[in-house]
């Protein structure tokens, strides 16, 4: 058979039985068929080789055994551990996983919810780069069931599998301030989606409980990567009166901002204390090792794979959002007390060597 498609027809022919048992035997039909008969088939499919069409077996069944996961931004470890959560509970269950890659584009996402749905897949899991409501309402009008990780869309009413967000903001402002720092920059994203808006919330409901005014001119927005937190740390530096501490949204955008820093010939944490939240894999071998919130990837991506299961299978109905797990603080050498000489003046100092 080297060099020629295998068919249902060549299986029928081996095992000597019509081509609509083999149909039946593949697809588990209804038909009653003798375990003898059964037997001749399956050894017929392995001698043969023979692989069936996922793809057509699960139109014509208007169901599959394949999950979908649509991440923002397959570059970012923080998604990588989310997906290996997902694919481990997957893999245990016969499950197997279609990864799809929206970088943080609305039309991108769309079309990955439209190729899912045409695989006739049992299900997605997805992280959201936007409050668009439109890939939702089609899984929806498709009955696909769908859970949301990390963040939820507003007026999309969806199982959710989330950390808190709020707890991650207020426990790093929270260890700064206990630190001696009185101007603590934040650098937001540009996006308003659940998770940053509560981590935004954390680190005012921070200040406030420290009675540490808020300054609007201590928060800057902008992207998720690298680049974004150096340049968001160069902004809040050339302020007239600049932070002794910065938090960044993420880990990437805290390495960043420490780059920057350095740069600008300043030393973390003695000059600039600096702080991020994810806990992504790279933070602790970072120079100096980085003080971040430890957000539960692996677990969410678990956690977000059974409940998913869950509504496939029918044994759940829930549309609440599910807070999973609990947050961390993991305190490293990226922070400190506060210099007792003015960010600006050590600026000052630099520039005129």
């Amino acid at each position: 058979m080297v060099g020629k498609t295998l068919t249902r027809n060549d299986v029928a022919r081996k095992a000597g039985v019509s081509p609509a048992t083999v149909s039946y035997i593949i697809n588990d039909g209804p038909r009653h068929v003798a375990d003898s008969t059964r037997e001749k088939v399956l050894q017929a499919i392995k001698e043969l080789g023979y692989q069936p069409n996922a793809v057509a077996r699960s139109l014509r069944m208007q169901k599959s055994n394949i999950i979908g996961l649509i991440i923002p931004d397959n570059k970012n470890t923080f998604f990588a551990e989310v997906a290996l959560g997902v694919e481990q509970v997957a893999f245990e269950n016969n499950f197997n996983v279609i990864m799809c890659h929206s970088a943080y584009k609305q039309e991108r996402e769309m079309a990955y919810v439209d190729m899912l749905i045409s695989h006739q897949v049992a299900g997605v899991i997805w992280i959201p780069c936007s409050q668009d409501v439109r890939a939702a309402q089609e899984l929806k009008r498709f009955h696909k069931p769908f859970v949301l990780v990390d963040r939820v869309i507003s007026n999309v009413n969806s199982p959710s599998i989330v950390v808190d967000n709020f707890q991650a903001g207020f426990q790093v402002t929270q260890h700064l301030v206990s630190l001696g720092h009185q101007k603590i920059g934040y650098i937001d994203r540009s996006v308003d989606m659940s998770n940053n808006m509560d981590r935004l919330r954390g680190y005012r409901a921070a200040l406030e409980e420290a009675n540490v005014k808020f300054d609007p001119n201590l928060v800057t927005r902008g992207g998720f990567r690298h680049e974004d937190g150096y340049a968001a740390c160069k902004r809040l530096l050339s302020i007239q009166d600049p932070p002794t501490a910065i938090i960044a949204y993420n880990d990437m955008n805290a390495i960043g901002v420490m780059d920057a820093a350095h740069e600008l010939g300043l030393r973390v944490p003695q000059d600039l204390s600096v702080a991020g939240i994810d806990n992504l894999a790279f933070s602790k071998y970072s120079f100096p090792p980085l003080t971040t919130v430890d957000i539960p990837k692996f677990e969410m991506g678990i956690a977000s794979t059974k409940l998913l299961i869950e509504l496939i299978k029918g044994d759940s109905q829930s549309e609440q959002i599910i807070t999973c797990c609990t947050v961390h603080l993991k305190v490293r050498s990226s922070t400190s007390v506060p210099s007792t000489t003015p960010i600006r003046l050590i600026k000052s100092l630099i520039e005129m060597e």
